[in-house]
């Protein structure tokens, strides 16, 4: 199995696809492929969690400010935006045919499945699944997927509007 650290979405308007790179502890680097319909049913999945989930973060961020401990500040110092992945060089690449979803004692588990047997896993916590969500939310948007299925919290997000002549090349969103 192929243990997700980091990884980059992004739409490429040739293939209608969103393109999720994904790399190890190693660098080694896969891109798979989200189709509009796996995507649907990876968001329907994930609805209840993600209302849940809305509700936790916003009374998180209403509650008063506390100093992180030096674990928390490390966290969120490697959260800090780094330069997308790029499938050059993949060793491994395919369209994802299912997207497994599981709890947890510190998170969740997204597990991929592509082909005949590929298989990766990104362990998550709370603000890094809201990211990859909030991440996928701006896509269908770029992509002008309708997006039916989305909680409501998700609903009422306001995706800035992104022109670029380059698109398919140059919008990522990058979770750490």
């Amino acid at each position: 199995m192929f243990i997700i650290r980091r990884m980059t979405q992004r739409y490429v308007i040739s293939q209608d696809r969103v393109q999720i790179n994904m790399a190890d502890a190693q660098d080694r680097i896969i891109s798979l492929w989200l189709t509009f319909r796996v995507a649907n049913q990876l968001v329907d999945l994930l609805t209840p969690t993600l209302d849940d989930l809305q509700e936790k973060l916003k009374s998180q961020s209403e509650g008063p400010a506390k100093e992180g401990s030096p674990k928390e500040i490390k966290q969120n110092a490697e959260s800090t935006p780094q330069k997308p992945l790029s499938a050059f060089g993949a060793i491994d690449e395919g369209v994802i045919r299912s997207v497994d979803f599981a709890l947890h004692d510190k998170g969740y588990f997204l597990t991929f499945h592509w082909g005949a047997m590929g298989v990766a896993r990104i362990a998550m916590q709370d603000n890094q699944l809201n990211q990859f969500m909030k991440g996928l939310h701006q896509l269908f948007d770029i992509a002008k997927w309708p997006k039916l299925s989305w909680p409501k919290a998700f609903q009422l997000l306001k995706t800035e509007h992104i022109e670029h002549p380059m698109l398919d090349q140059e919008i990522s969103k990058v979770l750490h």
